[in-house]
């Protein structure tokens, strides 16, 4: 498998995204692009076309359940991760019916996040098998 993930990175916090950038950037997760609220997350979604957006929930402008229910009524839509503060089950309940992949707590570790990546980029790259 030869193909890197492509990654939009959203969050608010600047140094943030700038050491996902760094601990998540390798030969199989290329980082396409950053963001640093939903809209402009949205529209760096239509322009980058990205395999996957690791996004924050809170956000000024527009949070990351309402910015991934837009990326995913778009032409190409991503594989969205939500990375969240909150502990709320009810939240996850709501980011997994629209249709958001999955939703990591935030303080877990970088290879936490990279091992979710990793296996996104295996599930959309593996080749489709017939049954026998």
């Amino acid at each position: 498998m030869d193909t890197a993930l492509r990654l939009l990175i959203v969050d608010d916090n600047t140094s943030l995204r700038k050491s996902m950038r760094l601990l998540l950037s390798s030969p199989e997760i290329e980082i396409v692009g950053e963001a640093g609220n939903g809209s402009i997350a949205v529209e760096a979604t239509q322009q980058l076309a990205p395999d996957a957006v690791l996004m924050d929930y809170h956000m000024p402008v527009m949070n990351g359940i309402e910015a991934a229910q837009l990326m995913l009524a778009g032409p190409h839509p991503p594989v969205i991760i939500l990375l969240s503060g909150d502990i709320e089950p009810a939240l996850h309940t709501i980011a997994l019916q629209f249709g958001v992949h999955m939703v990591l707590q935030k303080g877990i570790t970088f290879n936490s996040i990279r091992q979710a990546l990793l296996a996104v980029r295996q599930s959309i790259t593996a080749p489709y098998r017939l049954a026998a």
